[in-house]
């Protein structure tokens, strides 16, 4: 009696672990990829990843470990083409959009503040002389993190006139890149009045393109100021102190509070 030997194959399942690009895999073999168990129904295949638009896989079970997946605080699970992935927390101002069909990160429309340093110095009653003076503390700097950014530069602070109407550039505004002592004015502010207290508040802004080179270099900005002195008459700056709105009349008690610099990056 002749004997007959019939090659079955395999009359189970062979579970093959993690998918590997570069292992040959045979029919019935079964893999772990993407969160998700695949089964190979071809007779042999090699670097053809199992997903849902490849015809050598069939999925065998659709899920994932949301707990591995998950690795940072504010992280998403969405579902990918593969399966269940993680979607990382986004930067800050950032909110999820829908782009080409698939979830992201991105900047919303409309003005949005990305960082935003502040300088006040101590109340004092330093005034500049006749010349041009850089205002003690009115200094503060800045690292853009995009180059598509603005920046903007707010400076409240106070100024007395003594005498007759005068004007004069008593502001002026500098930029340094990098720390190179190497400061550029970019702009100046003229005021004038008469015998009074005034509140002043002065605002620029430029394009982070005309200050950094590439991201990650620093832009530090500061003031100068100066008094104003014309036939006895003077306009004296108070760069660390401003009249808050309270307090007696000229010459009198008043109420003092420090200036404030402000510098913000934000996207228009």
């Amino acid at each position: 009696m002749s004997q007959v030997t019939i090659d079955l194959g395999k009359v189970k399942f062979q579970w093959r672990g993690a998918y590997d690009a570069s292992t040959t895999y045979t029919k019935d073999d079964v893999v772990q990829h993407g969160g998700s168990s695949w089964v190979c129904v071809v007779d042999s295949i090699s670097a053809s990843a199992p997903i849902a638009t490849n015809t050598a896989w069939n999925l065998m079970a659709l899920g994932g470990d949301p707990v591995s997946l998950m690795t940072n605080e504010g992280d998403l699970l969405v579902r990918g083409s593969t399966g269940l992935e993680r979607l990382p927390i986004g930067g800050d101002g950032q909110a999820l959009v829908v782009n080409g069909g698939v979830p992201e990160w991105d900047y919303p429309s409309g003005v949005r503040i990305l960082q935003r340093v502040v300088a006040t110095p101590n109340p004092g009653s330093w005034e500049s002389v006749d010349s041009y003076a850089w205002v003690p503390g009115m200094e503060q700097s800045i690292t853009p993190t995009r180059s598509d950014s603005r920046i903007r530069v707010h400076w409240q602070y106070h100024i007395y006139w003594q005498g007759g109407a005068h004007s004069i550039e008593h502001i002026r505004v500098y930029r340094d890149q990098n720390a190179n002592e190497s400061w550029v004015q970019v702009k100046g502010y003229t005021e004038s009045a008469t015998y009074q207290e005034k509140f002043c508040s002065f605002l620029w802004d430029e394009s982070t393109s005309s200050t950094i080179a590439t991201l990650g270099d620093v832009v530090r900005y500061k003031m100068q100021a100066r008094d104003y002195a014309h036939n006895g008459d003077a306009a004296n700056f108070h760069g660390t102190t401003y009249w808050d709105g309270t307090g007696g009349s000229v010459g009198g008690g008043f109420g003092w509070a420090g200036p404030v610099l402000t510098i913000e990056e934000y996207l228009p």
